[in-house]
């Protein structure tokens, strides 16, 4: 059984690791709980077939609904408007290429694995880096606005990933070109 779950069930951390502390029920949304709670009940499977959990971080691409993070990117740099940066950059993250995600799913059924697996992109952007490959790609000028606070980061600390499948292959900058190509 494989099933697809997210990195936000984690405590903010410098450094996400598949150890990493989670959220408790009490201070989390619906769907970083809902994600938990399906979590434990595979986890009691686990002595009887083999329980595969996906911590996905940042998926994007063609199709994906618009009021997620890459595609809302692209609304707002198309219709020029603001994106809120806490700090120079704003956060960090791993964004990760659907079609990536797709093929360690096939990977993952054709080998013996089970357990915990953070899954994520090949390369670490800020913000402000993303924004700006996605106006490069549409040919528009991102605006940015400064926010208040500390943008909590999404490092994932990629090794089990790695040492397990290798890493994901396909980069930001060539996966927002596939994506922006087939909305348009």
């Amino acid at each position: 059984f494989i099933y697809a779950s997210t990195g936000s069930v984690y405590r903010p951390s410098t450094l996400l690791t598949e150890s990493s502390s989670t959220l408790n029920f009490d201070e989390t949304q619906l769907y970083p709980a809902s994600k938990l709670a399906a979590e434990a009940i595979l986890g009691a499977y686990s002595k009887s077939l083999r329980v595969a959990l996906m911590r996905i971080f940042f998926m994007y691409g063609p199709g994906q609904h618009e009021s997620m993070l890459i595609p809302r990117l692209i609304r707002l740099i198309r219709q020029g408007k603001p994106i809120s940066l806490s700090g120079p950059d704003g956060f960090h993250f791993n964004p990760l290429y659907a079609e990536d995600a797709a093929s360690l799913v096939w990977s993952i059924i054709d080998s013996d694995f089970s357990g915990l697996l953070n899954v994520a992109g090949p390369e670490e952007l800020n913000l402000r880096e993303v924004c700006k490959l996605i106006g490069d790609e549409i040919g528009s000028t991102p605006i940015f606005e400064k926010a208040s606070g500390i943008p909590t980061d999404f490092r994932v600390d990629l090794t089990k990933l790695e040492n397990l499948f290798g890493a994901m292959p396909t980069r930001f900058e060539v996966g927002i070109r596939k994506m922006i190509q087939l909305i348009t």
